[in-house]
């Protein structure tokens, strides 16, 4: 992986940021209802109805009859023990691969990390009503349930936001001089710091991966042949040209093999066992979210990086509750989860305020589910003010919450036609920070014999002194506040300041 780089020119200009109306919320047409906790023990039914009955909420069951619906559980791909047992970190889960390989057991989990007060309610308390032939009555049987309470059984119920892709639009590897996004700083995040500290002909082969998104085109030449027969974890694949499009673009970013031409991803080499593929797409539609990740991070051990290639409404996966409790649950059990910003232009500090996630005894669960949340910058590098760094891209949602970025435009990567095209995005971002994640977290267990904790691994890609800042637009004057989508990474400086 021996490669040169292109040098950087920053740019002197006046130009302010482009400017974007923010992306209008739509909704999915499906109500999401969390029924209370009790001491009936798990749903004994894939009916919400049945289940209401069981539970003696008989004000809800009339209300769901009256309106001829039902409704399933969010997560039907894993039994509600294996779900409560992903919920506990203490409980080792064993699992055999598709490729029947054993998962070795762990040591005993040694929480480490200084979570939020309170534990989320279950996903097994999660239901989805599917009202899509009924659209004009969404908003009163979502007034309904939110007036029945938590009296007659129902903790929480609301109107689904429409997920969507979290994309704007859709040396001897020969197009990596076109990956301008993995040079050096502050072009890049400087991935050849990393492959250099990997012994000849290794890579990252210790650290499992997987890309939650909603389809994938399987048959690029610059992509591992195994992926033609690698099976879908959850739900099925939207063969739609523009998901196809987009999962080979994430998976060329992270992971494009090292061989004579094409791109190159950080994570090239990356085996078949290594990594999964889950799809939100299930029924006809793109809204099964927690369903994906708690299903793609089930059984994996520790350090694992898990992928969020969707947005809802232009906004981050984890201001939803059932999203937030899978990412929660995940992060607890020490994998670590990436998700986009959104490319609403939104700012997240006023979402992530206003997100109301609470348990059953009203206890706030903090606005923190431990993921890591990526930006999205312009292409070019400017200075201004004396900070030579890239613009926020105007697309990409920002706020506090969000920790690091990457490009969001004019990243080169293999397309659905089997070639190379420009992929763009909050999608585009995380799947940089994804690769480079990869890179540290591989590095770290073999120097440490460990790996890195999911808050270890945000800190050390959203550390000020080790990334490149975000540069200020023409509007800003000096020392303002920014817009902010935290810093990029650049590997060199974080993996000599973890001693690797």
């Amino acid at each position: 992986m021996g490669i040169s780089h292109a040098v950087y020119q920053p740019v002197e200009d006046d130009e302010a940021e482009e400017s974007i109306e923010q992306q209008p919320i739509e909704y999915s047409g499906f109500i999401i209802v969390r029924l209370v906790e009790g001491e009936d023990g798990f749903p004994e039914s894939d009916s919400l109805i049945e289940e209401a009955r069981r539970r003696e909420f008989y004000h809800l069951e009339d209300v769901l009859v009256g309106f001829t619906d039902d409704g399933r559980r969010l997560i039907q791909e894993l039994s509600p023990q294996q779900i409560a047992d992903f919920e506990d970190p203490s409980v080792h889960i064993f699992l055999e691969t598709e490729e029947n390989e054993e998962i070795e057991p762990e040591e005993p989990w040694e929480e480490q990390e200084p979570f939020p007060p309170g534990e989320p309610p279950s996903l097994n308390l999660y239901w989805r009503i599917d009202m899509r032939d009924r659209a004009d009555y969404v908003d009163l049987l979502v007034s309904i349930l939110q007036e029945l309470g938590p009296v007659s059984g129902v903790g929480m119920a609301y109107a689904e936001i429409q997920a969507s892709l979290a994309q704007f639009s859709p040396q001897d590897d020969t197009e990596f001089i076109s990956q301008e996004y993995l040079h050096q700083a502050p072009t890049g995040i400087n991935v050849q710091a990393a492959w250099d500290r990997f012994a000849a002909g290794q890579g990252v082969s210790n650290v499992r991966f997987v890309d939650v998104e909603e389809g994938w085109f399987r048959d690029h030449p610059d992509l591992p042949a195994w992926l033609s027969v690698k099976p879908v974890i959850h739900g099925t694949e939207c063969t739609n040209d523009a998901e196809t499009h987009h999962g080979v673009a994430v998976l060329g970013i992270v992971m494009a093999m090292d061989n004579d031409f094409g791109v190159i991803g950080p994570a090239a080499g990356m085996a078949a066992n290594q990594m999964r593929l889950s799809s939100s797409f299930k029924d006809g539609h793109n809204n099964n979210i927690a369903a994906a990740i708690t299903t793609g991070a089930f059984g994996l051990p520790r350090g694992s990086i898990v992928l969020v290639e969707v947005q809802r409404g232009g906004l981050p996966v984890d201001l939803l509750c059932p999203e937030f409790t899978a990412i929660f649950r995940a992060v607890r059990r020490g994998i670590i989860v990436v998700v986009a910003a959104g490319n609403g232009g939104h700012d997240l500090d006023d979402r992530y305020a206003a997100s109301v996630c609470i348990d059953d005894e009203g206890v706030d669960l903090g606005k923190d589910s431990g993921a890591l949340v990526v930006g999205a910058c312009n292409s070019s590098v400017r200075t201004r003010h004396e900070i030579i760094g890239h613009l926020r891209h105007p697309n990409s949602s920002y706020g506090t919450r969000v920790n690091c970025h990457a490009w969001g435009d004019s990243v080169t990567t293999t397309d659905g036609a089997g070639d190379y095209s420009d992929f763009d995005g909050t999608s585009a971002a995380a799947a940089i920070i994804a690769g480079a994640a990869l890179l540290i977290q591989s590095l770290h267990e073999s120097s440490f014999g460990r790996p890195m904790t999911p808050l270890e691994m945000r800190d050390a890609l959203s550390n000020p002194p080790t990334g490149t800042p975000q540069c200020p637009s023409a509007s800003d004057a000096p020392g303002s506040v920014l817009k902010p989508v935290g810093v990029m990474p650049d590997l060199g400086a974080i993996l000599d300041n973890l001693g690797l």
